[in-house]
């Protein structure tokens, strides 16, 4: 549960954004966020609706992101 936690400037990493719903409420509670989606269609539908929010293509089980990062 995350209502009420300070976001801003937290770096976030949301692992299956899927279409980002869930990253756009992040972003705009001042988070900097990097989403990861394994699925083309998704990954499509995501980068059309948060263009300025970064997009890595991975999943869960290996995530493509520098550990710290």
């Amino acid at each position: 549960e995350l209502a009420g936690v300070p976001l801003a400037g937290a770096r976030v990493a949301d692992v299956g954004a899927g279409t980002g719903l869930g990253t756009a409420r992040l972003h705009e509670r001042g988070a900097r966020v990097t989403a990861v989606e394994p699925g083309d269609g998704m990954a499509e539908q995501f980068a059309r609706s948060l263009p300025d929010v970064p997009l890595v293509r991975g999943d869960g089980n290996n995530l493509p992101l520098r550990t710290g990062s």
